[in-house]
């Protein structure tokens, strides 16, 4: 999940104002590369009828996004579809991901692609619908589907669907993160690491969970309390070696929090797992500030770019560390996916996670090219 809480920079989970409106079709959508000649290849008019874009193809389209398909994308339309968007905050890593992935996507399976900008004020997604249906969108896509926009879709006869949607609307489609997996993969690939160091290196040593959470935000405690569940399952933590932030809100509050943990725990050692890359980021900042960067092992939801550079970052070199991909390029595109199956009154299967990041691997998954 990509969700984000109100104004606070809290990215569970990166144009345009009221108004205004970014208009993509195909032929503008994207900038020409390494999918133009598989575009090239699959016009319609080459196409044979009832054909669909194959998992294989999509992975080929993709490259080290490696995108699993939701749906099977018949290769002729009866048109284009207009499929809109109406995003929290472009301006955030995460869905500025997604936007690319959307447009690709609609390169590739010949649709149409609008978008919107509320920058995280609710109040405005009314207005950019209003400015949107002008441009007759098929389907419509939110981050924050609230009760009033779905009302206004439905009487419209567009369907809406959320990706990481925050709140979950009754009523709406929609496709995203599994939060509690995400933290409990997080947990897992966590668990055999400090087993191994309570054995050797830490042996003898208290251990504590510090999680980078947040309230109000579901999704947030889902993934820190899923890891905390996996862990368990490693390590039986009581009540009192638990440490959970619910209130920092950005990467320099997370940093301080952890900062003052240390000081309090001078003696101990700590699994760290944040709700996001971000919050993440912080704890291992006041870690390696306090030099005790080999006090602390950590894991992340989300790989995005904060998160990839982490894993790259010689500042944290010593630190045993993995990001949970939620892969946003892959929900943006698997967003697009699902809005053509509604087109086509046909389901999409949920969103999956498949991977965990780490400085060894980050080069290969992510190649910096």
């Amino acid at each position: 999940m990509a969700a984000r809480t109100r104004r606070r920079s809290i990215i569970v989970g990166g144009l345009i104002g009221v108004g205004v409106l970014l208009s993509l079709p195909l032929a503008a959508s994207a900038a020409p590369g390494r999918l133009a000649p598989l575009i090239a290849a699959n016009q319609p008019a080459r196409l044979t009828a009832g054909a669909r874009f194959t998992p294989a193809e999509v992975a080929a389209a993709t490259g080290a996004h490696a995108v699993v398909p939701v749906y099977a994308v018949p290769k002729h339309l009866k048109k284009a579809y207009t499929l809109g968007f109406i995003h929290l905050d472009t301006t955030t890593p995460t869905f500025a991901t997604w936007i690319i992935a959307m447009r690709d996507a609609a390169r590739f399976y010949h649709v149409r692609y609008i978008q919107g900008d509320e920058e995280d004020q609710d109040p405005r997604l009314l207005d950019i619908y209003n400015v949107m249906r002008l441009q007759h969108p098929d389907v419509m896509g939110a981050q924050h589907p609230t009760q009033v926009l779905l009302n206004v879709t439905r009487a419209d006869g567009v369907p809406l669907i959320g990706l990481d949607p925050v709140p979950l609307i009754t009523g709406t489609l929609h496709l995203g993160l599994p939060d509690t997996e995400a933290g409990m993969k997080a947990g897992n690939f966590l668990g055999p690491i400090l087993k191994q160091k309570l054995q050797t290196v830490w042996k003898g040593r208290n251990v504590i969970y510090l999680g980078m959470s947040f309230v109000p935000c579901d999704a947030c405690e889902k993934r820190v309390l899923g890891a905390l569940s996996a862990l368990r399952s490693y390590v039986p933590f009581s009540a009192g070696n638990v440490i959970i932030s619910r209130s920092a809100a950005n990467i320099d509050q997370n940093r301080s929090f952890a900062t003052n943990v240390l000081t309090a725990h001078p003696n101990d050692v700590f699994v760290m797992v944040g709700l996001n890359d971000e919050f993440g980021v912080g704890a291992y900042e006041a870690f390696a500030a306090a030099n005790r960067a080999k006090d602390m092992i950590g894991a992340t939801v989300g790989c995005d770019a904060t998160g990839i550079g982490a894993l790259r970052n010689s500042q944290f070199a010593g630190m045993d560390l993995g990001c949970v991909d939620a892969n946003p390029y892959a929900e943006g595109w698997n967003w697009v996916e699902a809005a053509i199956a509604t087109t086509q009154h046909e389901s999409f299967k949920p969103y999956t996670i498949r991977r965990i990041v780490t400085p060894a691997t980050v080069d290969k998954v992510y190649p910096k090219s």
